[in-house]
């Protein structure tokens, strides 16, 4: 495994099953082939036919390219449905529309939990994204589950929601950690992992409870066992992404070795716009990197030497830098809201388009036209 040094790093084809809302917003796409994961399979199926795909789900697509849209930050904290629509569903609707995804990954604080007494907060999000009638992938950030309504209560909505791929694993900290494939006809081209980095200081509400921020030992290993996995059933290597919450703090140490910036300190400059550089790095740095994950490297270099090459996350609602270290490229995805603080100039969604050997990320900006 490398390390950093002190100098340098500073099949069972099936529906989905369930309930959900789609009357709002739809954008079916015919070019999907299948969604798999959600299996119902008979007990004869199981004793005949012997499973050998190593992920959770499946998303396939006839066309040369996976589209995959990045939503997040929504964090939604009010019921009064006409101030959802003016202040988080009309930009996730809008790039939504824009891009016509195959997948859309939602990378944390869905709600602001603690303002969700009910779960009616929650539950519309949900909704929401049902409408849309296209798969989608859901991580839990730092606020969701302060909800006085419990986390098992979410994770209720999330299992049983029609469209949405989700799973709890007992022996994984967190409470979402899974797998999904990325298909171009029958060939796995990009393995996806949504992974939980935790750190809820009001666990249920409850502010004498609280989840620490970080990516644990096993999970770790389950993404490195996944890929191994994934390069036995399609017989040759298979790069894969992580999608989280909380961006891993070497984000900081790459744009200072990089750019000679702490972007952890913007006091004096106040900003940091990446340059024009040979690495196709873009976008930039409007509050302070304050990353409290993975703060020795050790997931970073783990995900390296199992061919990950692609880190999306969060949290940060006003970075939107995408920046390649050490062969993974890391991005902020842009806020899908104008809920708790935001830079007004970007909002909307982050698409990512994966063909069979490469990948592309672009941010969508939404159009106030």
């Amino acid at each position: 495994m490398k390390k950093l040094s002190l100098i340098q790093s500073i099949f069972i084809s099936t529906l989905i099953v369930g309930c959900g809302n789609s009357n709002q917003n739809s954008t079916n796409n015919e070019d999907i082939t299948s969604i798999e994961g959600k299996e119902e399979i008979s007990s004869s199926e199981k004793e005949t036919i012997k499973i050998d795909y190593p992920l959770d789900y499946s998303i396939k697509t006839s066309n040369n390219k996976v589209k995959v849209l990045q939503i997040t930050d929504p964090q939604v904290f009010m019921t009064n449905e006409d101030e959802l629509y003016s202040r988080a569903y009309k930009y996730m609707d809008y790039v939504v529309e824009q891009t016509n995804p195959d997948l859309i990954i939602v990378t944390g604080d869905i709600v602001y939990g603690r303002y969700d007494n009910d779960g009616t907060i929650f539950t519309s999000i949900v909704n929401r994204m049902e409408s849309y009638n296209t798969p989608w992938a859901p991580v839990f950030g730092n606020h969701d589950n302060e909800s006085p309504v419990g986390t098992d209560y979410q994770v209720n909505k999330l299992l049983t929601a029609k469209n949405c791929l989700f799973k709890r694993r007992s022996e994984l900290s967190g409470n979402g950690n899974y797998s999904v494939g990325l298909f171009i006809n029958d060939d796995l081209v990009r393995s996806l992992y949504m992974i939980d980095t935790k750190g809820c200081t009001q666990i249920d509400g409850d502010t004498k409870k609280s989840a620490a921020y970080g990516i644990s030992q096993e999970q770790i290993d389950y993404i490195t066992d996944c890929q191994a996995k994934c390069e036995q059933y399609q017989g040759k290597v298979v790069k894969g992404f992580v999608a989280m919450h909380v961006m891993p703090s070497l984000m900081t140490s790459a744009v200072y070795i990089k750019y000679g910036v702490k972007v952890n300190d913007l006091s004096k400059i106040k900003s940091f716009a990446i340059p024009e550089n040979n690495d196709g790095d873009f976008g930039s740095f409007n509050e302070n990197s304050v990353l409290v994950v993975d703060k020795n490297g050790d997931a970073f270099y783990s995900f390296l030497d199992c061919n990950i090459d692609g880190i999306f996350a969060g949290h940060e609602h006003q970075n939107n830098a995408s920046v390649i270290f050490d062969g993974i490229r890391m991005t902020y995805g842009l806020k899908s809201s104008t809920c708790d603080f935001y830079d007004a100039s970007k909002l909307g969604g982050t698409l990512i388009e994966v063909s069979e050997d490469s990948f592309d990320v672009t941010h969508i900006y939404y159009s106030y036209n």
